[in-house]
């Protein structure tokens, strides 16, 4: 199988291990992602990165997360705690 980064509907559900239908409910309740959106060529396209971080989170392991946002998420952290001890 040729990888790529997008996949269709089948590919994306076949990738996953899910019929094209159990795909759809499973997007609809949340529990993977939206398609990536290509207006301009109106295709619906998940991304395989998104795809493994869904996953990963269903099954407990920690998703990695960009180190911005990590710094940005510390930041707040100990601006909340500064505000709260007055």
């Amino acid at each position: 199988m040729e990888l790529r980064r997008l996949l269709d509907r089948e590919k994306a559900a076949a990738y996953v291990g899910l019929s094209p239908n159990a795909f759809d409910r499973e997007v609809r309740a949340g529990t993977f992602p939206a398609p990536f959106p290509l207006t301009r060529i109106r295709r619906r396209l998940w991304d395989v990165k998104a795809l493994d971080d869904a996953l990963d989170r269903e099954r407990g392991i920690k998703v990695k997360v960009n180190d911005r946002e990590a710094r940005k998420a510390a930041w707040r952290a100990r601006k909340d705690r500064a505000q709260a001890a007055g």
